[in-house]
Protein backbone atom coordinates (compact mmCIF):
# COMPACT_ATOMS: atom_id res chain seq x y z
CA UNK A 1 0.00 0.00 0.00
CA UNK A 2 1.34 3.43 -0.94
CA UNK A 3 1.99 5.71 1.96
CA UNK A 4 0.65 9.25 2.12
CA UNK A 5 4.18 10.60 1.57
CA UNK A 6 4.78 8.43 -1.51
CA UNK A 7 1.40 9.36 -2.93
CA UNK A 8 2.24 13.02 -2.47
CA UNK A 9 5.59 12.51 -4.17
CA UNK A 10 3.95 10.71 -7.10
CA UNK A 11 1.46 13.56 -7.46
CA UNK A 12 4.28 16.09 -7.48
CA UNK A 13 5.83 14.31 -10.48
CA UNK A 14 2.72 14.97 -12.59
CA UNK A 15 3.08 18.28 -14.54
CA UNK A 16 0.48 20.84 -13.57
CA UNK A 17 -2.03 21.58 -16.29
CA UNK A 18 -1.56 24.88 -18.08
CA UNK A 19 -3.98 27.64 -17.30
CA UNK A 20 -6.26 28.76 -20.11
CA UNK A 21 -4.27 31.99 -20.42
CA UNK A 22 -0.96 30.15 -20.65
CA UNK A 23 -2.32 27.71 -23.22
CA UNK A 24 -3.69 30.51 -25.40
CA UNK A 25 -0.36 32.33 -25.16
CA UNK A 26 1.56 29.18 -26.12
CA UNK A 27 -0.69 28.66 -29.14
CA UNK A 28 -0.27 32.27 -30.20
CA UNK A 29 3.53 32.06 -29.95
CA UNK A 30 3.54 28.81 -31.93
CA UNK A 31 1.26 30.35 -34.57
CA UNK A 32 3.47 33.41 -34.98
CA UNK A 33 6.54 31.22 -35.48
CA UNK A 34 4.80 28.86 -37.93
CA UNK A 35 3.11 31.54 -40.03
CA UNK A 36 6.34 33.55 -40.21
CA UNK A 37 8.36 30.53 -41.28
CA UNK A 38 5.95 28.56 -43.48
CA UNK A 39 3.23 31.04 -44.49
CA UNK A 40 -0.51 30.73 -44.09
CA UNK A 41 -1.30 28.01 -46.62
CA UNK A 42 1.48 25.63 -45.57
CA UNK A 43 0.63 25.91 -41.88
CA UNK A 44 -1.98 23.59 -40.43
CA UNK A 45 -3.86 23.72 -37.17
CA UNK A 46 -2.22 20.44 -36.21
CA UNK A 47 1.25 21.91 -36.82
CA UNK A 48 0.56 24.82 -34.48
CA UNK A 49 -0.98 22.62 -31.80
CA UNK A 50 1.93 20.18 -31.98
CA UNK A 51 4.44 23.01 -31.60
CA UNK A 52 2.54 24.24 -28.55
CA UNK A 53 2.18 20.71 -27.15
CA UNK A 54 -1.61 20.79 -26.94
CA UNK A 55 -4.67 19.25 -28.55
CA UNK A 56 -5.67 20.92 -31.86
CA UNK A 57 -9.21 21.33 -30.53
CA UNK A 58 -7.92 24.01 -28.17
CA UNK A 59 -7.22 26.31 -31.11
CA UNK A 60 -10.94 26.39 -31.87
CA UNK A 61 -11.77 26.83 -28.18
CA UNK A 62 -9.51 29.84 -27.68
CA UNK A 63 -9.44 31.43 -31.13
CA UNK A 64 -12.42 30.06 -33.05
CA UNK A 65 -10.69 29.24 -36.34
CA UNK A 66 -7.36 29.18 -38.14
CA UNK A 67 -8.27 32.47 -39.82
CA UNK A 68 -8.92 34.21 -36.50
CA UNK A 69 -5.71 32.80 -35.04
CA UNK A 70 -3.79 34.09 -38.06
CA UNK A 71 -5.19 37.61 -37.71
CA UNK A 72 -4.41 37.59 -34.00
CA UNK A 73 -0.89 36.33 -34.70
CA UNK A 74 -0.02 39.02 -37.26
CA UNK A 75 -1.63 41.91 -35.38
CA UNK A 76 -1.19 41.24 -31.66
CA UNK A 77 2.12 43.16 -31.57
CA UNK A 78 1.12 45.58 -34.33
CA UNK A 79 -2.49 46.29 -33.48
CA UNK A 80 -3.64 49.78 -34.50
CA UNK A 81 -5.28 49.99 -31.07
CA UNK A 82 -1.84 50.72 -29.64
CA UNK A 83 -1.83 53.94 -31.69
CA UNK A 84 -5.37 54.95 -30.78
CA UNK A 85 -5.28 54.36 -27.04
CA UNK A 86 -4.30 57.56 -25.30
CA UNK A 87 -4.67 61.32 -25.78
CA UNK A 88 -5.03 62.43 -29.39
CA UNK A 89 -2.43 65.15 -28.90
CA UNK A 90 0.14 62.39 -28.33
CA UNK A 91 -0.87 60.47 -31.45
CA UNK A 92 2.32 61.34 -33.34
CA UNK A 93 4.49 59.98 -30.51
CA UNK A 94 2.59 56.70 -30.42
CA UNK A 95 2.63 56.46 -34.21
CA UNK A 96 6.41 56.68 -34.34
CA UNK A 97 6.75 54.09 -31.56
CA UNK A 98 4.34 51.77 -33.40
CA UNK A 99 6.17 52.24 -36.71
CA UNK A 100 9.62 51.62 -35.25
CA UNK A 101 8.65 48.57 -33.19
CA UNK A 102 9.62 45.21 -34.66
CA UNK A 103 7.60 42.13 -33.63
CA UNK A 104 9.93 39.60 -32.01
CA UNK A 105 8.19 36.53 -33.41
CA UNK A 106 8.69 37.61 -37.01
CA UNK A 107 12.49 37.73 -36.89
CA UNK A 108 12.42 41.50 -36.54
CA UNK A 109 10.40 42.04 -39.72
CA UNK A 110 6.96 43.52 -40.04
CA UNK A 111 4.09 41.02 -40.45
CA UNK A 112 2.53 43.44 -42.96
CA UNK A 113 4.08 41.40 -45.77
CA UNK A 114 2.30 38.26 -44.61
CA UNK A 115 -0.93 40.20 -44.10
CA UNK A 116 -0.85 41.50 -47.68
CA UNK A 117 -0.13 38.04 -49.06
CA UNK A 118 -3.17 36.63 -47.27
CA UNK A 119 -5.49 39.63 -47.58
CA UNK A 120 -7.45 37.97 -50.38
CA UNK A 121 -7.92 34.74 -48.47
CA UNK A 122 -11.59 34.07 -47.71
CA UNK A 123 -12.25 34.75 -44.03
CA UNK A 124 -8.95 36.52 -43.38
CA UNK A 125 -9.79 39.62 -45.44
CA UNK A 126 -13.08 40.22 -43.64
CA UNK A 127 -11.48 39.81 -40.23
CA UNK A 128 -8.79 42.34 -41.12
CA UNK A 129 -11.44 44.74 -42.42
CA UNK A 130 -13.45 44.37 -39.22
CA UNK A 131 -10.41 45.14 -37.10
CA UNK A 132 -9.55 48.20 -39.18
CA UNK A 133 -13.14 49.47 -39.15
CA UNK A 134 -13.23 49.09 -35.37
CA UNK A 135 -9.97 51.05 -35.05
CA UNK A 136 -11.30 53.84 -37.26
CA UNK A 137 -14.54 54.03 -35.26
CA UNK A 138 -12.67 54.13 -31.95
CA UNK A 139 -10.38 56.92 -33.13
CA UNK A 140 -13.31 58.84 -34.65
CA UNK A 141 -14.99 58.92 -31.24
CA UNK A 142 -11.99 60.86 -29.91
CA UNK A 143 -12.22 63.54 -32.61
CA UNK A 144 -14.51 66.55 -32.29
CA UNK A 145 -16.33 68.11 -35.19
CA UNK A 146 -17.70 66.87 -38.54
CA UNK A 147 -16.29 64.11 -40.72
CA UNK A 148 -14.65 62.44 -37.72
CA UNK A 149 -14.68 59.03 -39.39
CA UNK A 150 -13.05 60.37 -42.56
CA UNK A 151 -10.39 62.16 -40.55
CA UNK A 152 -9.76 59.06 -38.43
CA UNK A 153 -9.35 56.93 -41.54
CA UNK A 154 -6.84 59.42 -42.95
CA UNK A 155 -4.85 59.40 -39.70
CA UNK A 156 -4.62 55.61 -39.67
CA UNK A 157 -3.84 55.57 -43.40
CA UNK A 158 -0.75 57.66 -42.74
CA UNK A 159 0.42 55.13 -40.15
CA UNK A 160 -0.29 52.09 -42.29
CA UNK A 161 1.26 53.77 -45.32
CA UNK A 162 4.51 54.27 -43.43
CA UNK A 163 4.64 50.56 -42.73
CA UNK A 164 3.75 49.64 -46.31
CA UNK A 165 6.47 51.81 -47.81
CA UNK A 166 9.06 50.32 -45.49
CA UNK A 167 7.97 46.67 -45.37
CA UNK A 168 6.34 46.04 -48.74
CA UNK A 169 8.30 48.38 -51.01
CA UNK A 170 11.48 48.03 -48.92
CA UNK A 171 12.16 51.76 -49.08
CA UNK A 172 14.13 52.54 -45.91
CA UNK A 173 13.94 56.34 -45.89
CA UNK A 174 11.44 56.52 -43.03
CA UNK A 175 12.96 53.60 -41.14
CA UNK A 176 16.37 55.28 -41.20
CA UNK A 177 15.07 58.75 -40.31
CA UNK A 178 15.68 60.10 -36.79
CA UNK A 179 12.55 59.36 -34.72
CA UNK A 180 12.32 62.95 -33.45
CA UNK A 181 12.14 64.19 -37.05
CA UNK A 182 9.40 61.69 -37.87
CA UNK A 183 7.48 62.77 -34.79
CA UNK A 184 7.74 66.45 -35.69
CA UNK A 185 6.56 65.97 -39.27
CA UNK A 186 3.75 63.64 -38.23
CA UNK A 187 2.57 66.06 -35.57
CA UNK A 188 2.30 68.77 -38.24
CA UNK A 189 0.52 66.40 -40.65
CA UNK A 190 -1.88 65.15 -37.97
CA UNK A 191 -2.77 68.56 -36.52
CA UNK A 192 -5.39 69.65 -39.11
CA UNK A 193 -7.00 66.20 -39.02
CA UNK A 194 -7.19 66.15 -35.21
CA UNK A 195 -8.50 69.72 -34.85
CA UNK A 196 -12.22 70.42 -35.10
CA UNK A 197 -12.66 71.84 -38.64
CA UNK A 198 -15.48 74.10 -37.43
CA UNK A 199 -13.36 75.82 -34.79
CA UNK A 200 -9.94 75.73 -36.45
CA UNK A 201 -8.81 79.17 -37.58
CA UNK A 202 -7.29 79.84 -40.97
CA UNK A 203 -3.60 80.64 -40.94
Amino acid sequence: MATRASATADHADVPRARSAEATAAALLDAAVARFARDGYEATSVRDIAADAGVNPALIYRYFGSKEKLFVEAVTHERNPASIINGPVDELADRSVSWFRSRPTGFAGESPLVLMVQCAGREGVAELLREQLRASISTLAEKLEGPDAEIRAALLLSLNIGMGMITSIADVRILADAPPERLQAYLADAFAPLIADPETATDT
